[in-house]
């Protein structure tokens, strides 16, 4: 849902996989689990808030959450 907020294109890969960071589907396919790694680009005029927003995002996540994705 923070994705969605920006007007910049936001993709998030992981291995060979990419996806639209705006959709919740595509958020579901690549499985996220403890210990994911994930690359998250950001493209457009908003970019740079985005990303910085979505860094936020992650690092509040409590970490039994974390262990969920």
């Amino acid at each position: 849902q923070i994705a969605k907020k920006f007007k910049s294109n936001i993709i998030v890969k992981k291995g060979k996989d990419a996806i639209d960071g705006k959709s919740i589907m595509g958020m579901m396919t690549l499985a996220l689990a403890k210990g994911s790694q994930v690359t998250i680009t950001a493209q457009g005029e908003d970019a740079e808030e985005a990303l910085e927003e979505l860094e936020n995002f992650i690092k509040r996540v409590p970490k039994k959450e974390k262990q969920a994705r």
